[in-house]
């Protein structure tokens, strides 16, 4: 297909509009359930006092601020797809945000910036009623993917969006469009992630859990279990796909892919050596845990969990294999410097299926 048809086929699965409104339109239409704000994508909000007040700073001294993007639902209610910084300092400001419960956050207070150092302190109802009224009047412009887009329109917006200069980790993308998708799976995918037995084995750090590691290695294991690798693709984008794909899968097929990642965590939560997937020398298992292990070991054993579990003692089997994978010619070559993503899983994945499975 040429470059031309790709791109007339492309354009023909997106309907927009765009139209400026006032931020008291927005704030009004937040109200009366018209605009949706997706508590699970409120986890994101994440910015700073000193971000929010010089938003809240434009707004006051009519500086353009940048549009937001929605995404009309068959019901005609708008799902914001990216501005969730803008719009939640906006409302939080005003004291409309509410809280995954349906219960409203507490008004925010700002700090003083260069130009309105008399800000600091400053809540809405500090404010006079004119510089409240400039605040509803301030125009910001709003681009609609309308309803008859293609629905994989939308998540494609949403990732390509969140995707630059954002905070947001490449899984916490991944994790709202899921939620977006199939909210069932979504949910099932996150109490599994939190499954003590599988944290105590990834040994994932505080920090790296509160940026989705745990679902992020769940998202591995079911992609790269499930979804055929297109080579085409780097390793996000082979992330990104297969996960949507996975989520229009039926229930059935999900509830058995859970099931082998049930079986699997159930065989190593059986052997209780949780430093197993890390590298092994001289007589014990050294540094941390990382892809490698993850991906030859974890899902190499997933791979082959039918023939496993009919073994007289699965557990001696995968941690004598795990521990004498390591001295095995070439591997070397999954943990060298320099390597990346995508090039180790062409490695890994095919070395792990083998070796679990003599």
């Amino acid at each position: 297909m040429s470059l031309e048809k790709e791109i007339k086929k492309g354009a023909l699965t997106i309907a927009t509009d765009a139209y400026d409104m006032s931020v008291g339109e927005l704030m009004n239409i937040y109200r009366d359930g018209e605009l949706v704000v997706n508590p699970e994508f409120q986890r994101l909000f994440r910015w700073s006092l000193y971000q929010k007040s010089h938003f809240i700073e434009s707004l006051l001294i009519g500086i353009p601020v940048p549009s937001i993007f929605v995404f009309e639902k068959p019901d005609g209610a708008w799902e914001l797809i990216d501005g969730l910084q803008r719009v939640s300092t906006i409302l939080e400001f005003a004291g409309h945000l509410k809280k995954p419960n349906g219960k409203l956050y507490p008004p925010s207070t700002l700090e003083g910036t260069r130009s309105l150092p008399s800000l600091d302190d400053v809540s809405w109802s500090d404010l006079s009623p004119g510089q409240q009224i400039a605040i509803k009047r301030a125009r910001i412009g709003v681009q609609i993917l309308r309803k008859t887009s293609d629905i994989k329109a939308k998540y494609d917006l949403f990732q390509r969006l969140n995707s630059h200069g954002t905070q947001a980790s490449e899984q916490e993308l991944r994790n709202c469009v899921l939620y977006m998708m199939n909210d069932k799976l979504f949910a099932q995918m996150k109490e599994d992630s939190e499954k003590p037995a599988f944290k105590k084995l990834m040994q994932a750090s505080t920090l790296a859990t509160e940026r989705q590691a745990m679902m992020d290695y769940l998202t591995r294991f079911y992609v790269f279990q499930f979804v055929d690798y297109d080579k085409s693709w780097n390793i996000e984008e082979y992330l990104n796909s297969g996960l949507i794909e996975i989520a229009e899968d039926d229930d059935e097929n999900i509830e058995y892919m859970r099931s082998v990642f049930s079986r699997t965590l159930k065989i190593f939560e059986n052997i209780g050596e949780y430093n197993i997937l890390k590298r092994y020398a001289n007589d014990r298992f050294i540094q941390k845990v990382g892809q490698a292990g993850f991906e030859v070991i974890f899902l190499g054993v997933a791979k082959n969990i039918d023939a496993i579990e009919k073994k007289a003692n699965p557990g001696n089997y995968v941690l004598n294999r795990a521990k004498s994978f390591w001295n095995q010619n070439g591997v070397s070559d999954f943990t060298k410097a320099g390597l990346t993503g995508t090039t180790r899983i062409q490695k890994t994945i095919a070395f792990g299926s083998s070796w679990f499975s003599k």
